[in-house]
């Protein structure tokens, strides 16, 4: 075939895009409508992620220090818990002075009750996520234990198995519990080094200098989302022709309008947290991924950055499997990877370089990571182990496949 284009020639497989490697004609075929507004924002996005990887590539890398965006993001955090306990205060104050009058119970426990409807988010576990204690799991839990040693954390309590083409840290409920995700989709198509490379840059989180993994910070920005989430108005309910409900539909008028005037101002708070987020975020990944080398060697946690362009790909083959009802989803999966075309893995590569970075993402791209990563000296790995011990991880980790795979089974289906 030749280039529409450039005129030269160019290969391609039928069963992906067809795209010209020297001009990069067709690199993004889709045609999804993009406002000027939103181009704008998403150049300016990338002209500043690109700023911020320039600035950290001429330098030693370190993890984020203080600065007045990270004192400004801690205390927008805090003003935010500080409305809540403001809140519950005032509904004890209102209904211990009041007791045991209509006046108190009615004001005093609404108040209580609008404080417990906004208060912080603690974090948690999805339902569908399945948990492998330590117990079920004692070769698992040894490899998180003996990275954690080499990067300065601290073990996980729990490690949990989703659906997800991807994987997390972070720290659950009162007792802030130390929960590693792991999304078998990504851990099936990995090799054994990348493996470790991955579970190296989720540990590192803790060292890393991010204040969303912190307490403050980390539950004020899920707390910010679960208050939008609450704020958007359900469907539209039409009333009849009689006065009751013109005025039922007059409220809901009334109501919707509040909601709109209030999610507003929460995704503007969250907006400016984010924003004010984004060079120490964005920092601490980089970080991420520098500390993970020192376990699993430079290339394993580049090649295992790569693979991350394969997300979209990957799990549609999945879900194409579950729904031919293959007998084995993850060997087909894993047969898709070791067949994937070079050429599209390429387009996938650059088509992340052009699109860049949102403002509010806390990964940079994964081409600036990867440059980043090249910019240093290469490391070797310091935790290898052995055909047994993989071997091990595997069994226990077997179940989580079968249940994890049911459930994706039963997403295709419906």
């Amino acid at each position: 075939m030749t280039c529409p284009t450039c005129g030269r020639a160019i290969t391609f497989d039928p069963r992906f895009v067809r795209w010209c490697e020297f001009c990069e004609w067709n690199l993004d075929p889709s045609d999804t409508p993009v406002s000027a507004r939103q181009t704008r924002r998403q150049e300016a996005a990338k002209r500043k992620g690109e700023a911020l990887f320039n600035e950290l590539r001429q330098k030693p890398l370190s993890k984020p220090g203080q600065s007045r965006a990270r004192a400004a993001a801690m205390a927008i955090a805090a003003a935010i818990h500080a409305v809540t306990l403001t809140i519950f205060l005032a509904g004890i104050y209102v209904l211990v002075l009041n007791f045991p009058t209509f006046f108190g119970f009615l004001v005093g426990g609404l108040l209580i009750v609008i404080a417990i409807l906004i208060r912080p988010r603690l974090g948690g576990v999805e339902s569908g996520t399945v948990i492998m204690p330590a117990e079920s799991a004692p070769a698992l839990y040894r490899l998180t234990e003996q990275i954690a040693r080499e990067i300065g954390s601290r073990p996980v309590h729990l490690i949990a198995l989703d659906e997800t083409f991807n994987a997390g840290h972070g720290q659950v409920g009162i007792q802030r519990r130390r929960m590693l995700w792991i999304g078998l989709p990504l851990w099936n198509v990995l090799t054994d080094e990348q493996r470790i490379g991955l579970l190296s840059h989720e540990l590192a989180h803790q060292v890393n200098g991010d204040l969303a993994f912190g307490l403050v910070v980390g539950s004020a920005l899920r707390t910010l989302e679960s208050w939008s989430r609450t704020l958007r108005p359900g469907p539209w309910q039409p009333g009849g022709g009689d006065i009751f409900s013109f005025l039922e539909s007059l409220g809901q008028l009334v109501a919707r309008g509040l909601y709109r005037v209030l999610r507003t101002v929460v995704d503007l708070l969250y907006t400016t947290e984010e924003s004010l987020l984004f060079a120490s975020q964005q920092r601490a990944e980089y970080y991420a991924d520098r500390v993970a080398t020192r376990v699993a060697s430079t290339q394993a946690v580049i090649d295992c950055l790569d693979v991350l362009h394969l997300s979209r790909p990957c799990i549609l083959a999945m879900h194409y499997a579950a729904q031919r009802e293959e007998a084995d989803m993850w060997a087909s999966e894993q047969s898709f990877m070791r067949e994937f075309s070079a050429k599209e893995w390429e387009r996938l590569r650059r088509l992340d370089a052009r699109r860049g970075t949102a403002i509010d993402s806390t990964h940079p791209p994964t081409n600036l990571r990867v440059e980043m990563l090249k910019s240093a000296p290469e490391v070797p790995a310091r935790v290898i182990l052995t055909a047994s011990e993989w071997a091990a991880i595997a069994d226990e980790m077997s179940s989580g496949f079968v249940l994890v795979g049911d459930r994706i089974t039963s997403r295709s289906a419906g």
